[in-house]
């Protein structure tokens, strides 16, 4: 017996071979991906800057390739040279495939960052403000009242507009009504919103990749 290559021709059926075969990572041991990219969501907990290659990473635990395993090594590379480097955040300061976005968003109380978040999403104002509104509650029930009202922080100004004028609101019937969840807490004046820069925004560590030097 002897090995004579790929098959190009079977029972009068012409074979075509794609990548869409299994790759090498694959024929060896899934289990390595898997293990490699579940240790990074740990770290996420404190280096929420790598939500976001963490969070592509995950996406393709159920059939990895040899290309994701390529995109993961830099991950890593990264952690290495950055052990004894810092982020300092002031509070001022994957869409191709599926065309679904990544929503991404951080919470402060002060200057100190007390939540974030990082996934898949359609709609992200009504998250990231219910997530607001459900820290006040939390607040409260500790004894903590806050006197000022909650700023959300938004790189769209267009979305701003939209949420504090209802002339625009003639416009944009099309849009569903979770948006308008929005508007009413700012005509309520319960949550305020605000236009950042989009260099200035924090959150986007957590929705694309971004270059070295905008987190050292």
């Amino acid at each position: 017996m002897c090995d004579l290559g790929p098959t190009h021709h079977f029972l009068g059926t012409e074979l075509i071979h794609t990548s869409a075969v299994l790759s090498p990572i694959e024929l060896i041991d899934p289990v390595i991906y898997r293990s490699a990219v579940g240790a990074p969501q740990y770290l996420t907990i404190t280096r929420p800057n790598i939500s976001f290659a963490v969070n592509r990473a995950c996406q393709s635990m159920h059939n990895p390739s040899i290309n994701d395993w390529a995109r993961v090594k830099p991950l890593f590379r990264y952690l290495k040279g950055t052990i004894f480097d810092s982020l300092y955040f002031h509070i001022s300061v994957g869409f191709e495939i599926d065309r679904r976005s990544t929503r991404g968003y951080l919470v402060y109380l002060g200057k100190n960052l007390i939540s974030w978040n990082c996934q898949k999403q359609l709609i992200v104002a009504p998250n990231v403000t219910a997530e607001l509104i459900e820290i006040q509650f939390l607040l409260h029930e500790l004894c903590i009242h806050i006197t000022v009202t909650p700023f959300l922080w938004c790189n769209n100004i267009g979305a701003t507009f939209l949420a504090v004028n209802p002339v625009f609101h003639a416009c944009t019937k099309h849009i569903k009504i979770d948006y308008h969840f929005v508007r009413v807490l700012v005509n309520s004046k319960q949550v305020k919103i605000g236009f950042l820069f989009t260099k200035d925004q924090v959150a986007d560590i957590l929705t694309k990749p971004l270059p070295k030097h905008r987190f050292l």
